[in-house]
């Protein structure tokens, strides 16, 4: 049995708008794009240099040791970079500065040695936002602090990290890496 011409070609295009739209959300899934199928099938991939790049990792860099205790608060300036996408993080400053208006992820980890105190927090444009803390203890031979947070920044703002005064922050570059400053945009906005 022989289809007509018309109900074959639509057969066809339906076919084709279907692969289309596969392809399109393998794409999705495989390389974490958008894919945007217009009113005559074809299937447009977004790809993430559509949109802004913003991320760095970055650890104190320094060889096993302390940072602290100053008779001040002081701001922390994380210089061994792990990635640094777009350069918005300033290695000689401590400080990132929000490129775009969006949504960003914060993560901080701090390690303190020993009976020493270790308070570590996280401001934005000036105003403590976050921090960890570990008090002095006699017991302890080492700990650990972490937190994170999401923050809704504009164009400009500033985002860094400070030593609490007398305080110490440890880190070990040889492999440890112990303390560390992340961040990364999630959307704009």
């Amino acid at each position: 049995m022989r289809l007509c011409p018309i109900i074959s070609e639509s057969r066809v295009l339906q076919t084709s708008l279907n692969w289309l739209k596969i392809k399109c959300i393998i794409g999705i899934e495989n390389s974490l794009n958008n894919c945007q199928i217009d009113c005559h099938g074809a299937c447009t991939l977004i790809s993430f240099t559509d949109r802004p790049m913003v991320a760095f990792s970055a650890a104190l860099g320094i060889k096993a040791g302390s940072i602290g205790p100053f008779n001040t608060e002081t701001t922390l300036v994380y210089k061994k970079i792990f990635a640094n996408i777009g350069n918005h993080y300033k290695p000689t400053t401590g400080i990132f500065t929000a490129p775009v208006r969006g949504l960003y992820h914060f993560t901080f980890y701090c390690h303190v040695t020993g009976a020493n105190p270790g308070y570590v927090f996280l401001y934005k444009n000036g105003e403590r936002i976050a921090a960890t803390a570990d008090h002095a203890s006699s017991g302890d031979r080492a700990d650990n602090g972490s937190n994170g947070l999401v923050l809704m920044l504009e164009v400009g703002d500033q985002v860094y990290m400070s030593l609490g005064t007398n305080s110490r922050i440890y880190d070990d570059d040889n492999g440890y890496n112990l303390s560390t400053f992340n961040g990364i945009l999630l959307f704009t906005q």
